[in-house]
């Protein structure tokens, strides 16, 4: 019996230093990132599958530059960072013991 649980990632904002990404920008259906992701989050919940939004709870984003290599992929300090909070995330869900 597995769990399926969804990991949010981060959101990473468009800036002079952090040009890859607008969490702000709106696609061509007018959506954002945010709203993917709300609707995401809502259907979990109705289907009562565990989220963890982690790119939320581990504190990286585009103010910590020193978390990631190219914009996207982390350093060891991120990737470091970012697996303690799922992990965090991953002990609290009931029933999850027995999986970890």
């Amino acid at each position: 019996n597995a769990t399926l649980v969804l990991i949010t990632d981060h959101h990473t904002r468009k800036t002079d230093s952090f040009p890859a990404f607008d969490i702000f920008a709106k696609n061509s259906e007018g959506l954002t990132q945010q709203d993917y992701r709300n609707a995401t989050t809502e259907l979990c919940n109705f289907l009562g599958i565990p989220v963890i939004h982690a790119g939320e709870e581990c504190g990286i984003s585009y103010l910590t530059p020193d978390c990631y290599l190219d914009q996207i992929h982390h350093t060891e300090k991120g990737a470091k960072i970012f697996a303690e909070t799922i992990w965090a995330g991953l002990k609290e869900i009931p029933n999850m013991k027995k999986h970890i």
